[in-house]
């Protein structure tokens, strides 16, 4: 179990440093931890976790935090979570929070 929870915790370090990058992929990931892409998946679903889950969490607490400190144009926030169009972070954050980004503003 530990070993487990090592893989996702080196897994989520290695998304969020790939995220101003853009969004990571599961081979790339794979390749920086020295693991086939296959390995790393079938790990990872062992452990409850998804790639994509992985990829998604940092993606809506930087984008909280983002949104709540005010400056930063929409599109830059999109750009800084990896996202390559400002409508792609838009259809996340609904997802996430069930409102658009611009509702998580400070007034």
């Amino acid at each position: 179990m530990e070993r487990t929870s090592r893989l996702v915790a080196r897994v989520g370090a290695e998304i969020l440093s790939r995220l101003p990058e853009g969004a990571p992929r599961l081979a790339q990931v794979a390749q920086a931890l020295g693991l086939p892409r296959w390995t790393l998946q079938r790990r990872l679903l062992a452990s409850g976790v998804t790639f994509s889950d992985l990829v998604d969490a940092p993606r809506r607490d930087l984008a909280r935090t983002y949104l709540h400190q005010g400056g930063l144009p929409l599109a830059d926030v999109a750009f800084s979570l990896g996202y390559s169009e400002q409508s792609a972070f838009t259809r996340a954050h609904r997802r996430w929070f069930g409102r658009p980004p611009r509702d998580n503003r400070p007034q």
